[in-house]
């Protein structure tokens, strides 16, 4: 096989290197590599010396980002080598002295070395590796030198006989978990293995047992057959990284609540790398069976490792278990068996949510009471909300009616909303996402209203910076507030901000819910910051340009007609975040049917929103009510 140059080659040269008998050149420890390095030049060449070199050596490298004496963080490349064998012959010249000319022709050298038997297993990874090389080097002087490599591979040898006591021996993992602090009833998980050594051609026989008597379904369980490399490093500094590679994966389908199954899976193991840990010091090899147990809607996972040998010899008894191997075998290679329910599986499904058969069922006289006392007080701010609007077509111009009939509107509509949510579960994550969407445009109004009253945004910015300065003085807060919030510019941005992101946020979060409800729920918390950071930049910049805009136009009243509407965003998003996980920590074990649990949140929720809201209505309809009386107006 032709030597390959690693950087440019010549026109004018060519090299083969060969392995005698052996041109895979797959050896083992212990043996010895000869062959020969076949060089041909086309012309006459100047060469200072004709190096050949063959070695075995490990290598790690990595980057990281430490901090130097000044305390910054910057790129460091950790790195670690270690040596096995290295001859160096000379075939021509040598590192030093003139340049010799070699006269064009063929030029043939044979070379021998032996692999020490303790030299580890050639390996490849991502931040390392253990090579052995075949190196020829026509080195020039000020130029650079023309590299030749052959690569060899070593197979590592492991007997697993030896240690037939310790290996033969079954191995066993078990998790267990609750949810809701404890307040259910726990999953546990356990899996075993009827030994720990294997070489290529076995099978690991895995046992796994789920008894899952809380309320949260698994939503998979994923196992596999993974090698974990360890790199270390030496200079500047030691340290370790850890690569695993997957060599097998299995995966089941979703396991239901109170349901206690057991089944076994057959991995087929393959050739592969003897574990080794103490041949290198800078590369340890390792091999492990994972089982990952994902529950539905819950971001805790059950993680269990059973470690396993990889060697080269098998420690079963293949006389006594030929049979029994062949047919597992067949098995591993046809693929996973779904797992087998030691005992009935709940009927109800996964959902935390139910039917609303189910719902109204279990709760008929609840839901009636509660939907008549709702549809009161739909019927109270309705009544609340018309009376408002024909204030506003009394006493304020056309230009200024329709920001505050739609703004003031955004009460009945989240009432509305909540009694909807309340008679149909499945709506519920819809309403809400739908509520807070049209909260954030009744704010648009409302800020559109207190432009249009002030007459333009030149005005407005002219009013809010020059009654702002009290801003700016006092503590530390203060002058961060000023620094953030002191521009109008900026605090029109923020109050912008607030239903655009929040509809890209919501109809995101919708789709998902229609598309894929687990990862709607998975996506929970990953919006909540965007979210939350959005509602707090409108809080601020709404309540401060309301604040420092009211004493402009003292007969409008601006601070207090929009004390309330403010405060509903802390209602429908900010308390249903909190009630949510207190919710998830806090559920208790419930064994009537199906989402029962899910069930007397929404029960509690729904109710709390529609009298919370409804009082905003009360108190927005008392201020335009003393309005009218006192013949306030615009």
């Amino acid at each position: 096989m032709p030597g390959k140059d690693k950087k440019n080659d010549s026109k004018h040269i060519k090299c083969d290197i060969q392995f005698d008998g052996n041109p895979t050149g797959v050896y083992k420890p212990g043996e010895t590599v000869s062959g020969m390095v076949e060089l041909t030049l086309e012309k006459n060449k100047k060469f200072r010396g004709i190096c050949l070199c063959i070695n075995g050596f490990a290598a790690t490298y990595w980057s990281v980002k430490l901090k130097n004496e000044l305390e910054k963080k910057r790129k460091t490349h950790l790195k670690g080598r270690e040596d096995y064998f290295s001859t160096i012959n000379y075939l021509v010249g040598s590192d030093v002295g003139n340049p010799l000319e070699v006269v064009a022709g063929t030029y043939r050298y044979p070379f021998s070395c032996v692999i020490p038997a303790n030299a580890p297993a050639s390996m490849e990874g991502r931040y390392g590796h253990i090579r052995y090389l075949v190196k020829l080097s026509l080195e020039r002087p000020w130029k650079h030198d023309i590299v030749y490599e052959r690569e060899m591979t070593v197979r590592g040898i492991y007997d697993l006989i030896p240690h037939f006591d310790t290996l033969s021996m079954p191995s066993q993992a078990e998790a267990m978990t609750s949810f809701y602090f404890g307040f259910t009833e726990p999953l546990v998980v356990s899996a075993s293995i009827s030994k720990s050594g294997f070489a290529p051609g076995d099978i690991i026989e895995l046992t796994v047992h789920v008894n899952n008597q809380s309320s949260v379904d698994v939503r998979t369980i994923v196992m596999k057959l993974q090698r974990v490399d360890t790199f270390i490093s030496q200079i500047p500094r030691v340290d370790q990284y850890i690569e695993r590679t997957v060599l097998e994966e299995r995966t089941t389908s979703k396991i239901s609540k109170r349901s206690d199954i057991s089944f076994e899976e057959n991995i087929l193991v393959g050739a592969g790398i003897p574990s080794d840990v103490e041949r290198c010091r800078i590369i340890q090899t390792k091999y492990e069976v994972e089982i990952i147990v994902h529950p539905i809607r819950s971001r805790k996972r059950l993680v269990l490792n059973l470690p396993i040998v990889l060697g080269t010899t098998s420690i079963a008894n293949m006389d006594a278990h030929v049979e029994r191997v062949v047919d597992k075998q067949r098995e591993a290679l046809e693929g996973f068996s779904p797992p087998q329910p030691s005992a009935p599986q709940s009927e109800d499904g996964p959902s935390y949510i139910p039917s609303v058969e189910e719902y109204f069922a279990a709760y008929t006289t609840a839901l009636i009471v509660l939907l008549a006392v709702l549809a009161v007080f739909l019927v109270l701010v309705t009544v609340l909300y018309v009376q408002i609007v024909k204030h506003l077509v009394r006493q304020y111009e056309p230009r200024c009616q329709k920001a505050l009939i739609f703004s003031n509107g955004i009460y009945l509509v989240i009432v509305a909303l909540c009694i909807v949510a309340l008679a149909v579960p499945v709506a519920s994550e819809k309403m809400e996402l739908v509520s807070v969407i049209l909260f954030s445009w009744s704010v648009l109004a409302l800020y559109m209203y207190i432009v249009m009253v002030a007459g333009g945004h030149d005005n407005v910015g002219n009013y809010y910076e020059s009654n702002n300065s009290s801003l700016g003085q006092g503590g530390r807060i203060k002058r961060i507030l000023f620094k953030l919030f002191g521009k109008y510019k900026r605090v029109r941005i923020y109050i912008i901000q607030f239903p655009i992101v929040t509809t890209i946020l919501n109809i995101i979060q919708i789709v998902y819910y229609f598309t894929d409800v687990d990862r709607y729920y998975r996506t929970v918390y990953a919006f909540l910051p965007f979210s939350l950071t959005s509602i707090l930049l409108y809080l601020i910049s709404f309540s401060l340009l309301v604040n420092f805009l009211g004493p402009s136009f003292p007969d409008q009243q601006i601070k207090k007609k929009f004390q309330f509407l403010r405060l509903a965003v802390l209602v429908i998003k900010i308390q249903t975040t909190i009630l949510e996980t207190i919710f998830r920590q806090l559920h208790f074990e419930c064994d009537t049917f199906a989402g029962e649990a899910w069930s007397l949140y929404n029960l509690i929720k729904q109710p709390l929103i529609v009298v919370q809201i409804s009082l905003l209505a009360l108190a927005t309809w008392n201020i335009y009510r003393k309005e009218a009386k006192d013949g306030d107006g615009v």
